[in-house]
């Protein structure tokens, strides 16, 4: 018999997972320079690994609308996590910068998902009369990452 999960623990998954968008999309900002040296590779181009992870998840959160209508929450949820994970574990792997921006482009598709669903999450768990409670725990999970990157 599978345990439920209160909400208690599905508010921290939720708030988890989006401090990991915001701070995953945040992540290789001060790894720059030696990512250039790394791929012997210029401001230019270290710059499409930001590029491709904005225009990858700007793709996928309108479509995280169709996809939690035709898949349940929880299985999107695990699905764009790793997404994430497997993103994450290419781009520590990455021999050359094209497998680099690959491995962003698949942090990008769980990102994208992971952003509107949290939302979708948090407001089917809150009452109507503590969505400002919502609101806040969830903007923490999003604003934190900033503060936390330095």
């Amino acid at each position: 018999m599978a345990r439920k999960f209160g909400h208690n623990g599905i508010i921290i998954v939720v708030t988890a997972s989006t401090f990991l968008f915001a701070f995953i999309q945040f992540l290789l900002i001060t790894a720059y320079p030696s990512i250039m040296a790394e791929f012997d590779i210029n401001a230019t181009e270290v710059q499409w690994l930001t590029t491709a992870y904005l225009l990858t998840s700007i793709i996928f959160i309108p479509m995280s609308a169709y996809l939690s209508n035709t898949y349940s929450t929880k299985w999107l949820l695990i699905i764009a996590l790793l997404f994430l994970a497997i993103g994450t574990l290419i781009g520590g792997w990455s021999p050359t910068f094209e497998v680099l921006i690959f491995s962003r482009l698949l942090q990008a598709v769980g990102a994208g998902i992971i952003l509107p669903l949290s939302q979708t999450i948090l407001l089917i768990i809150f009452p109507p009369e503590h969505r400002d409670v919502c609101d806040n725990v969830w903007c923490c999970g999003w604003t934190e990452p900033g503060r936390c990157h330095g």
